[in-house]
């Protein structure tokens, strides 16, 4: 189980910054203005491979021990989805994604009063999370279809780590977009 976890660990490594290079060559390409890409290496290889590789095959299972299909599969892949995409994305990734993003822009200081951080990055969250979110359930609810019914349980995380080099790049464009809004809104009288 350490090696998987530390596989895991280097594929979200380095989805992050395959992403970030993705980003940045379509920032440069005039695609958008300043494009974040921000995600902890951890919430795509160690916390995945729990929910995904522990907690999901052991509470919502889609094959018995015999490995024949579950009697609940389809509803279970279902509700994995549904707990992928609207508890986990908008209570933990998201707001994770912008508490990482305050403390990066507001450089040492962030470290020095970490409550401010995390009240600055609330602020912004709870004003922008539908937007951000809607990206994120585009992207993912037809992955996670497949990622659910299709992949087996060993091959889930590398699999959504590949598909997040793309996602990410989506949701680097949507955050540039929402900094374009913020600064129109500080501008106006």
């Amino acid at each position: 189980m350490r090696d998987d976890v530390g596989r895991c660990k280097r594929s979200g490594l380095m989805h992050h910054l395959a992403s970030d290079f993705g980003a940045e060559a379509i920032r440069r390409h005039g695609q958008g203005g300043c494009i974040w890409h921000v995600e902890h290496p951890l919430y795509c290889g160690a916390f995945l491979f729990f929910i995904y590789g522990r907690a999901f095959p052991r509470l919502l299972p889609t094959l018995t021990a015999k490995g024949l299909p579950h009697p609940q599969q389809k509803a279970n892949i279902v509700k994995m989805v549904l707990i992928d995409n609207f508890i986990m994305t908008p209570c933990f990734f998201m707001p994770s994604y912008y508490l990482i993003k305050s403390a990066l822009e507001g450089g040492f200081e962030s470290f020095r009063s970490p409550g401010v951080t995390a009240k600055h990055a609330w602020q912004r969250y709870s004003v922008e999370w539908f937007d951000a979110c809607k990206v994120v359930w585009a992207c993912w609810i037809p992955i996670h279809l497949v990622t659910f019914s299709i992949m087996p349980v060993h091959w889930r995380v590398p699999f959504t780590s590949a598909m997040s080099l793309f996602t990410m790049m989506l949701n680097s464009l949507q955050q540039s977009n929402l900094e374009g809004k913020r600064a129109q809104l500080k501008d106006e009288p």
